[in-house]
């Protein structure tokens, strides 16, 4: 059986991929930004803020879908309603080590 057989749909796959990229992207445009404007007054402008939604959007989808393949991929064949009881794991544990980094970081 191949890849086009087992993947239902293997857009998402590809579609996981490409946030990699914008996320990058985003990365160098925010980084680029800040070396021309050293003040971050650029933080407040219209198109950032619409970039780092976006970003943040292609950040969820891209960790989701991660740990989605991650479950799929266990060394051991698991029954479907495994896969989905371990993926609901990780995405709380995701969760709350986002939270926990964030009460860390910003008080």
């Amino acid at each position: 059986m191949n890849f086009e057989q087992k993947a239902p749909l293997p857009i998402l796959y590809f579609l996981r991929e490409l946030t990699g990229v914008f996320i990058a992207g985003w990365a160098i445009y925010f980084l680029t930004s800040a070396i021309f404007d050293p003040t971050l007054t650029f933080l407040t402008t219209k198109i950032f803020r619409i970039v780092s939604f976006v970003g943040l959007a292609a950040a969820v989808f891209h960790t989701i879908t991660w740990l989605w393949v991650t479950v799929q991929l266990a060394p051991v064949p698991l029954k479907k309603s495994t896969q989905i009881l371990l993926f609901i794991i990780l995405t709380h544990v995701w969760l709350g080590i986002s939270y926990v980094l964030l009460k860390f970081l910003y008080g």
